[in-house]
């Protein structure tokens, strides 16, 4: 039996691809809200019974608190994308004080975006070179123009994403991490040999042309009669399915014509988007896309420094068709694309050279990933972080947690590690994680920094003219998280101890949430300068001081000078999960959405165990 997120269901006029997250009806491709999505996706798979609200609910916005009101706009705004009527509903019918049901016939239809269920046999590397030049030849006498690169005339939308929230939770609960694997991975650190070797699982094993040699760190693309030629079996995403493509790259300078990194599909058959490919142009920014007119999108940063650099793009499907070019895990531009891909299912992948006419790449090549998804700017943040095997905090990198907007600043010869700040206006956040050399998606994720343990830092809380109160600081004792976690409720463990703009400390537990004490705010305390915090935490003990002086607490209606930290979440219910994890976090609790700014520097940990 075919699983679920391989499958495509119509309903009515609507057709809905569970692995691509869309729905088109009469031909147009509408864009839903995560949430819209994520509750058609439950019904279908509820189909032929009643599912409760609370049913719902704890699917649907798993940990998190929330109404029943945004559980019934959910229901209105997928009537509407349906086309059903609250009145007379022919496919979702609400069932007074219980929940709701799919009604009417609803038809499962063959999906060709998924991954195909028969492997090609696997051919000589002559073999394969000979098939494909005979092939490309094909393609090159039916379409003999050159290719063109360009800006797309589109509207530039920065990435935000879709993230939810309310007083009380934090982010979004960890996915499920086989959902974000790598469909097709070549490390390319073979080091010799004419293969290189796909680390999927999928068996996407390539062969090298003459021009590309082994070098230290990856391989050496000569630009000229270099590339890197596979068969795609059914494998990677066609149609307008959603996409990330990554690779680590070092462009030879002086930089002398457009090049691909990576490309699949079919050569160009005249004005078509069969193919698909991201790569560099001649001045040194990113492009990607089918490569058709208004149907690519090209980023702003400049690579030509004779310098590594990860550079990624994802494409979010058909239904919004936005890209975004990412550089050394930051957002360098997002955009629509006017004309999506159709991109083919083969018959082969290259990488440095285009599928038709162009010029092969020149420089060095490591670590292309393709996923089958759009990756989101934290995980691709963190990637970068684990595949540069950064040092923020000695062995540690810094992995995003919660909201967008966490940020490093630059850092100083004599720092302990390295500042960050909150760029956003919500919950933002960082989490200690360690590279493991390889950084599978699936396995970049925090890492276990020690039950007992000293946080020091110097922390800047800002405040505004409307007297709007900040809070930052570090965390302990939490669930390992993996990008843009949430850290609050759900399946979290911890505490958290956090400076506001008004001087007091709060201990706030992470799971089951309250604030379990704190201190008395202080009058006159400056917002514009960084104040230092330690936190000692020993056993079921947590000690505070700031500024240098150690901090009373109100905790259970008593004055103490030590906070008692139990680990309340392992009840008989053991409703959270502590395994080491720690980070620091930053929020605007009654200001959310109106100001951030909050920066720490000087951190450092040191275990007490």
């Amino acid at each position: 039996m075919r699983a679920l997120e391989d499958s495509v269901y119509r309903i009515g006029d609507a057709q809905i691809s569970l692995s691509a997250r869309s729905v088109c009806r009469n031909g147009e491709s509408l864009r839903l809200r995560p949430k819209n999505f994520d509750l058609l996706r439950f019904l279908i798979r509820r189909r032929g019974s009643i599912a409760t609200k609370d049913e719902i609910l704890s699917e649907v916005w798993p940990g998190v608190a929330v109404t029943e009101n945004s559980l019934v706009k959910c229901v209105s705004e997928l009537r509407r994308a349906l086309g059903d009527d609250l009145r007379n509903p022919r496919f979702l019918k609400s069932v007074p004080k219980v929940g709701y049901e799919l009604v009417g016939a609803i038809e499962e239809v063959p999906d060709s975006g998924r991954l195909g269920e028969t492997a090609l046999e696997v051919q000589q590397t002559t073999t394969v070179q000979v098939e494909y030049r005979e092939e490309l030849s094909s393609d090159a006498r039916s379409w003999r123009k050159p290719l063109v690169w360009g800006l797309a005339a589109a509207g530039v939308l920065l990435l935000a994403g879709a993230f939810r929230g309310l007083p009380g939770s934090w982010g979004t609960p960890a996915p499920a991490p086989v959902h974000w694997r790598e469909v097709a991975w070549w490390k390319l650190d073979e080091g010799k040999g004419s293969v290189v070797r796909d680390a999927s699982g999928n068996s996407l094993d390539g062969d090298l042309t003459k021009g590309a040699t082994w070098a230290a760190g990856g391989l050496r693309f000569n630009g000229f009669d270099a590339a890197v030629i596979g068969r795609t079996r059914g494998v990677l995403p066609v149609g307008d399915s959603p996409r990330t493509m990554s690779a680590w790259i070092r462009t030879a300078v002086p930089l002398v014509d457009n090049t691909a990194i990576f490309n699949y599909g079919r050569g160009f058959r005249g004005p078509d988007a069969t193919s698909f490919s991201f790569g560099l142009l001649n001045d040194g920014r990113i492009s990607f896309g089918s490569h058709i007119l208004h149907g690519y999108g090209t980023g702003t940063r400049r690579l030509d420094d004779d310098a590594w650099h990860m550079v990624t793009t994802t494409y979010d499907g058909g239904a919004s068709s936005m890209g975004s070019i990412f550089i050394d895990g930051k957002l360098d531009r997002a955009e629509r694309l006017e004309r999506p891909p159709s991109t083919s299912d083969g018959p082969f992948w290259q990488i440095g050279r285009f599928l038709a006419a162009g010029t092969d790449f020149r420089g060095n090549i490591k670590d292309v990933r393709v996923f089958k998804r759009a990756l989101t700017e934290s995980q691709i943040a963190a990637l970068y972080s684990c595949t540069a095997a950064a040092k923020d905090l000695g062995d540690y990198y810094y992995l995003p947690v919660s909201y967008p907007g966490f940020v490093r600043e630059a850092r100083a010869t004599d720092s302990p590690s390295t500042p960050l700040r909150s760029a956003g206006t919500d919950f933002v956040g960082m989490q200690l994680a360690k590279s493991d050399g390889q950084c599978a998606i699936t396995s970049v994720e925090g890492a276990d920094a020690g039950q007992n343990l000293r946080i020091s830092m110097d922390v800047l809380t800002p405040s505004d003219a409307k007297g709007s109160i900040t809070q930052a600081g570090p965390y302990f004792r939490s669930r390992i998280a993996g990008p843009g976690d949430g850290l609050m409720g759900g399946s979290s463990a911890g505490y958290w101890v956090q400076l506001h703009s008004t001087g007091m400390v709060k201990v706030r537990r992470l799971n089951p949430l309250s604030v379990v004490a704190f201190s008395s705010p202080i009058s006159g305390f400056d917002t514009e300068i960084f104040h230092s915090l330690t936190v000692e935490a020993r056993g079921t003990t947590l000690q505070v001081w700031l500024d240098g002086k150690p901090l009373w607490f109100e905790q259970a209606g008593r004055p103490a000078d030590r906070v008692e930290i139990p680990a309340a979440w392992e009840s008989p219910e053991r409703i959270g999960q502590n395994q080491g994890a720690a980070g620091v976090a930053f929020g605007a609790e009654n200001n959310r959405g109106q100001i951030g700014g909050q920066r720490v520097k000087n951190l450092t940990l040191v275990r007490l165990d």
